[in-house]
Formats: structure tokens, C-alpha cells, sequence
């Protein structure tokens, strides 16, 4: 797989009139302080005269510059912003000095990022916001849908805003390569799944699995082909109302294989998921976000039983604990195993809900976790922190057999804000790298709610 570069290359830079040697020696002393974190060049010190035609050059290489003489810095804002790259504002001790604020602002105005680095903490989180830039830039993700032409938009703003390149192929591709491939391959792929990758199978054949190993090799054709990161396959109408096998299962085999999935071929979760692997170094989910389905629907004998009233009733006890609803595919959604429970999941038929389709089942981990989605502007990223409160299970209950509670610190501000019904899951909540990555290296607005 073709991942896009993670080394942070940093020029240090040392600027004035007078004494370069003395500020020489102030950079190495700041470069001290991410020893081991970046590659750094040797230090380049430039004169006012010279910084308009040697910059250019000296920093064309480099993801970051660093500078450590924040009271030469206000006479080179303008140079040093027109080569747009990100600044690291050093001290030898960190902290901060009043002459940053200056320098800051002259720069800024100009146009630069300049990332925090008031203490080594910072400074680190800086670094690997500048490791998950690379990792975004240039990287490739796959999109499989029936209308080529619906996310063409999106996929353009995607190359444009995040250096993101968005293949989207006809299904029918995917479904061809599929078919091309020999039953011995299928089996043998579906024989090391039974005995590494889940724990049991119930409910379901092996001719029908063996459809979807099929599918699998096709998509890691693909991905190997493209030097994709992630990808999204359109389930519905090419498979599911065709009474074709669902390519759902192998989503859990790629993420265990550093592929991010989407389901649904939902580009803007896709992206999402991207950005937030990228920032955490963890792999994470999707799924649709209810506020209903709680005690009322519970008592159900069947879910065919759930009345409008039950669901208002439902909607209130949302409201009263702050408790959003996570279900997706009568499962808790495709996890991966950062997120489970289990050491493995299981195979499990949808039962009720889709007769003939299977689908991964695990248990989500209690704990932290954010949910949150990019606007379709790439824009803004909107995110809600919380935490796994509590795991259902009930499998007479069908489409819901499994869904987990995500206490959030408003359901009210969810409902009143939320800008889509399909939200990425990532575990823990956002730190210093996510703000950094969003706000000064991508020019996302990060809204916490």
C-alpha cells in the first residue's frame, strides 16, 4: 500500500543582521528539544539582504521551517509566509518569550501557520500534527458507487483542501474483478479468517462467505493498483436489493490490515476517518446516531411493535441522560480492534433485518470516544466528546440487536447542530495534535460540542 510520507522535515532557520553565530547557537539548543521526533537539516542563518532570493530554495524540500530569534522574525514575515510552510516558533527552554506574541502576529498576518511550541509537550503534538498532514496529503482513497458522477463535487474539493486523491470507479468494476476470481483463492482466504481473524460463524454458509472472500480479493486489487488508504463500497442497490452477499465483513479484515473503511460509500465520513486515523494513529468506525430505541423499545416483544409514542418517550430519556444511540447494520457498527472487546469478532447473520447477509459482531469498549464528521465544505469538523456509558444486546430486536449508549454533554446541542445522521466513531477525545492538524494545518474550523 502506498501510504504518503510521515517524516517531518524541518529547516532551522537562523534570521538577523548582526550575530548569526550567536543565533547558530540558540537553534541548536531548540532543535535539542525534538531530538528524535523529526529530521532536521543543518541549520541555514540568512541575512534581511539575502532571505528574498535564497529562502525559496532552502525551504523548498522541508514540511516545516523553525525559528528560534523571534526579534529578527517580523522583518522576514512576508518572505517567510510566501513560502507557505507551517512555523515552529523554538526556544531553547520553551516557554514562551514576549517577542513570539510579535512574531506570531507578523507572521499570521502574513498568512503562515504557526504551530504551538510552549513546551515539549507541544512541541511533540506539533510534530505528529505535522506527521498526520503528511500522512493525508497525497494519500488515495477508493470509492465504489453505482452514480460516479453524485460525490464528484466533494471528491474535488477533497484534492484541493486536503491533498486528497478520490477514485471513484463504477461497483459493477468491483463486482467483475469479484467474479474473476477462482473458488480455490475464496476458500483459502476464507479458511485463515475461520482460524485468525474471527471467532466463530453463526448463521451463515460457506458458499455464501466463500462470495464474499471473493469480493475481498477484488478490493485488495484494487487498493494494491490505486495505493489507496481507505475505502467505501455502495451496499444497498448493488448488492443488498440484487440479493447479492454484502461486502461488509471484509471492511473488518481490511481495517486489521491499516485500511480505513467506510460503509454506505459515505465520502464525507470516509474523509473523516481519514483525517482522524491519521491524527490519532488508531483506526475508528461509522455509524448512524439515534436518539431513540431505549427502555420503550427494550419491552418489545418484536421491534415491529415500536410505535411513534414509544419513540417520543424514548427521545425524552435521550434528553434526560444525554445518551445518544449507536447502531449500524443490526450491529455496533464495523469495528475495529482497537474498539472491541473480543479478541476476535464473530461472523453473524443480519437475521430478520436482511435475510442472507452477514455481517462482523463485536462488543464496543467502554470508555472515551469523539464522534464527528467533516461538513460537506470541508470547512468545518464538527465533533461531540463522550463516552461508552453502556452496550445493548438483544437479538430478537433485529435491525438494533446491538447498540451502544454514547453519553454526550448535550443531546440537545446534537439535535440542534448535528450536520448528518452518519458520524465516525474514533476512541479517546480531541487533544493539541487533532486542533493543530484541523485548525492550522488543514484551515479547518474544529467545533466541539
Amino acid at each position: 500500500m502506498n501510504q504518503a510520507r510521515r517524516v517531518v522535515r524541518i529547516l532551522p532557520l537562523s534570521l538577523g543582521d548582526k550575530d548569526l553565530e550567536h543565533a547558530r547557537a540558540r537553534m541548536a539548543a531548540a532543535v535539542e528539544l525534538l531530538a528524535g521526533q523529526a529530521d532536521f537539516a543543518e541549520t541555514v542563518a540568512l541575512r534581511k539582504q539575502d532571505a528574498y532570493y535564497l529562502l525559496p530554495a532552502a525551504a523548498e524540500d522541508f514540511d516545516a521551517i523553525a525559528l528560534s530569534t523571534p526579534l529578527a522574525v517580523p522583518a522576514f514575515s512576508t518572505h517567510i509566509a510566501a513560502l507557505g510552510k507551517p512555523v515552529l516558533l523554538l526556544e531553547p527552554t520553551c516557554g514562551f518569550h514576549p517577542y513570539q506574541a510579535t512574531a506570531r502576529a507578523g507572521l499570521e498576518h502574513a498568512g503562515a501557520a504557526v504551530l504551538p511550541t510552549d513546551s515539549p509537550a507541544a512541541i511533540r503534538s506539533s510534530v505528529r500534527a505535522l506527521q498526520a498532514a503528511n500522512g493525508i496529503r497525497g494519500s488515495r482513497v477508493l470509492l465504489f458507487v453505482a452514480d460516479v458522477n453524485k460525490d464528484a463535487a466533494l471528491a474535488l474539493r477533497a484534492e484541493e483542501k486536503l491533498g486528497v486523491a478520490v477514485s471513484i470507479l463504477p461497483v459493477d468494476e468491483l463486482k467483475d474483478e469479484a467474479r474473476r476470481v477462482p473458488e480455490t483463492a475464496a476458500s483459502a482466504v476464507l479458511t485463515d479468517w475461520k482460524s485468525r481473524i474471527f471467532s466463530s460463524i453463526t448463521g451463515v454458509s460457506d458458499a455464501h462467505l466463500i462470495e464474499v472472500a471473493r469480493l475481498y480479493l477484488a478490493e485488495r486489487k484494487f487498493i494494491e493498483r490505486s495505493g489507496a488508504a481507505a475505502l467505501g463500497v455502495e451496499e444497498f442497490d448493488p448488492f443488498l436489493h440484487q440479493g447479492l452477499p454484502m461486502p461488509n465483513v471484509t471492511y473488518t479484515v481490511l481495517k486489521a490490515e491499516g485500511i480505513v473503511c467506510t460503509e454506505e460509500a459515505d465520502l464525507g465520513c470516509l474523509l473523516t476517518q481519514v483525517l482522524l486515523c491519521r491524527s490519532t494513529g488508531e483506526q475508528n468506525t461509522m455509524s448512524n446516531i439515534y436518539t431513540e430505541y431505549r427502555a420503550e423499545f427494550e419491552r418489545l416483544a418484536s421491534p415491529k411493535d415500536y410505535t411513534a409514542e414509544m419513540e417520543f418517550t424514548d427521545y425524552e430519556e435521550c434528553l434526560a441522560d444525554n445518551c445518544l444511540v449507536v447502531s449500524h447494520f443490526s450491529t455496533a457498527g464495523s469495528l475495529p480492534q482497537n474498539m472491541m472487546v473480543e479478541d476476535k469478532p464473530e461472523i453473524r447473520s443480519t437475521g430478520s433485518s436482511w435475510r442472507g447477509q452477514s455481517m462482523a459482531y463485536a462488543t464496543p469498549r467502554i470508555g472515551p470516544v469523539t464522534l464527528a464528521r467533516l461538513d460537506d465544505a470541508l470547512e468545518q469538523l464538527q465533533a461531540f466528546p463522550g463516552s461508552v456509558a453502556d452496550v445493548r444486546k438483544f437479538d430478537h430486536l433485529g435491525w438494533y440487536r446491538c447498540r451502544w449508549l454514547v453519553r454526550v454533554q448535550s443531546v440537545r446541542v446534537f439535535v440542534e447542530r448535528a450536520i448528518h445522521h452518519h458520524f465516525a466513531i474514533t476512541p479517546g477525545h480531541p487533544d493539541a495534535t487533532l486542533h493543530t492538524l484541523a485548525e492550522k494545518l488543514l484551515r479547518i474550523r474544529l467545533s466541539l460540542h
